[in-house]
């Protein structure tokens, strides 16, 4: 049997947190672990709750990056009205997995909970109707998580992913999760040019044997 995705849910309104869940409740795989009010709180519930996807709106992409500094395990979907491409480009260079608008389908939300829940594709999931074009003035430093600068070292050293997940005693999976958001986040193909590009531009170093 197919492990249940469990979701957590931060919205200031209240019939907004009911009509996600009901949207939720169409798909038996998808389990609404808790509701909270405020995106504050989502920064001190999450590691609590432990959700695989926190559904979050927020207007300050620096509660995702301390969600993901707090549970990097957890993926982030945005669920927003806001289409502002500069709140996109710094939403995703937070950390954030996924943004949705509010006015998108249901088909789309539970599309993206299911392939962020299962750590599948490569993140991050946008919107076709939002306007996102990965800005190089937000620097590769700012982009890159400081957990993503570490698996991106050892990468440099020649660590697979099954020894880098040894090492920082990680899933295999996760480690997978956040070489994609890297390849993602450099707009490159693999982890070789992502490499190549971090330690060019000095964000990386190779770690000491």
């Amino acid at each position: 049997m197919q492990r249940s995705i469990r979701v957590l849910l931060a919205d200031r309104y209240q019939i907004v947190r009911h009509g996600v869940r009901l949207i939720l409740q169409q798909d038996s795989n998808l389990r609404v672990v808790g509701e909270i009010a405020s995106a504050e709180e989502a920064v001190e519930v999450t590691p609590r709750q432990d959700p695989d996807v926190v559904v979050i709106d927020t207007d300050h992409p620096d509660t995702v990056r301390r969600i993901k500094h707090r549970s990097p395990r957890v993926r982030v979907l945005v669920l927003t009205q806001q289409s502002n491409p500069t709140f996109v480009n710094e939403t995703i260079a937070a950390g954030a997995d996924a943004i949705l608008l509010k006015e998108g389908s249901s088909t789309d939300l539970i599309r993206a909970l299911q392939t962020l829940g299962r750590g599948e594709g490569a993140s991050p999931l946008i919107d076709p109707k939002l306007q996102w074009k990965p800005r190089r003035t937000l620097g590769v430093v700012d982009a890159l998580s400081e957990r993503e600068r570490e698996i991106l070292s050892l990468v440099a050293a020649g660590h697979t992913s099954k020894a880098i997940a040894r090492k920082l005693q990680l899933s295999p999976r996760t480690v997978g999760n956040h070489r994609a958001r890297i390849i993602a986040k450099l707009q490159v193909d693999n982890c070789v040019q992502a490499t190549a590009q971090a330690l060019q531009l000095g964000v990386i170093a190779i770690p000491a044997a």
